[in-house]
């Protein structure tokens, strides 16, 4: 064999060169000058990412719907807006997604690009639903956010309900009923007597209203109007006040503060969340709160203590600015829609706000 002429490689090493070295560096017979040989040794190619290779490799769209609705919070859409049907929401999707050739990895998780392929499926489903843009962004950025491919999402499982500060009654309670993390949280919070929306009731009348919410909204998944039903039994009847209280606005106020309020203390205080709202809420809240990205140790509380609504429709939902923006029409947009657009938003909200 003749000797590898050195002038062929030329200083510094690219990565052609280095592979093309690796043939031959611990080959005695082959002639390398030391020159070359220092640098063959000292150059650090490029290490592959073994975690995205070959890693979409998956076509088993069932599943992929499955993971959808491991959360039921697009089901939460059904009722109250319009002819959106569930069950054809769903069936859509699957035919286009298996159209369009997604391909998943083990965790039914999908690449950037592949994201903004099934965005546009998703927006292009809901212009059949909805007119109204606030269903239609909730939607999108769910799906979204719960199949793009991050490193971050492979970090171990959320805390268990016995790794979660909770009270005893709290951890009782829902080992009993074999509760999820956020739904014992909600009877923590509920069980906490201190605080309430309803500033009008006795503190025994506060704790059997708590129960009641307890019982039947949190573990039995019950009804507004079944709870109001329910109250009207453990209240004296002679009591016109209570008697004609609006249940139906103060009880919705009372479990929008308990969910949200649950929901902030299970996240880090660093993390984000954005207020988000549907058409009726009040100019307050509109104008303070809505559309705004907070971090959770300066979120407000829900109900807004400004709010001038007979029931208040904001909610705080978790927002991760790392993939998420705010663009300049109000909407939320991802990060994969418009990278420029996002790194602006960031270095001005995020970026220079941690930094006062």
């Amino acid at each position: 064999m003749s000797p590898v002429k050195t002038y062929e490689i030329s200083l510094p090493l690219s990565e052609r060169d280095y592979n093309f070295l690796k043939q031959y560096v611990d080959n005695p017979k082959i002639e390398i000058s030391d020159e070359i040989r220092e640098a063959f040794y000292l150059y650090k190619p490029k290490k592959p990412d073994t975690d995205e290779i070959n890693i979409f490799d998956k076509k088993d769209y069932s599943k992929f719907i499955g993971k959808l609705k491991e959360k039921k919070f697009i089901e939460q859409f059904e009722n109250g807006f319009g002819h959106f049907n569930i069950y054809k929401f769903y069936s859509k999707l699957e035919k286009s997604i298996k159209k369009e050739s997604i391909l998943f990895d083990e965790n039914y998780d999908v690449s950037e690009e592949q994201v903004k392929i099934i965005d546009d499926i998703v927006t292009k489903i809901l212009n059949n639903y909805f007119n109204d843009d606030s269903p239609r962004w909730l939607i999108r950025a769910y799906v979204c956010g719960r199949v793009i491919y991050s490193k971050d999402k492979y970090k171990p499982n959320k805390p268990s309900v016995k790794e979660v500060p909770l009270s005893s009654e709290a951890k009782k309670i829902a080992k009993i009923n074999n509760l999820e993390l956020e739904l014992a949280k909600r009877i923590d919070v509920a069980l906490d007597y201190s605080k309430t929306t309803i500033e009008c009731l006795t503190n025994e009348q506060l704790k059997n209203l708590r129960r009641i919410i307890i019982d039947d909204y949190i573990i039995k998944n019950q009804p507004i109007y079944k709870l109001i039903d329910k109250i009207h039994t453990i209240f004296p009847n002679d009591d016109v006040f209570l008697i004609n209280i609006a249940w139906r606005s103060v009880l919705s106020n009372e479990l929008n503060y308990i969910a949200n309020r649950a929901r902030l203390e299970l996240k880090p205080s660093n993390s984000y969340v954005i207020c988000l709202s549907f058409k009726g809420c009040c100019d307050n809240c509109a104008q303070d709160i809505v559309g705004k990205v907070f971090k959770i140790s300066e979120a407000p509380h829900i109900p807004y203590e400004k709010c001038t609504a007979e029931i208040c429709l904001c909610n705080l939902l978790p927002f991760n600015p790392k993939y998420q923006f705010i663009s300049s029409d109000g909407q939320i947009k991802l990060k994969v829609e418009n990278e420029k657009e996002w790194k602006l938003w960031f270095l001005k909200n995020i970026m220079l706000e941690d930094e006062i």
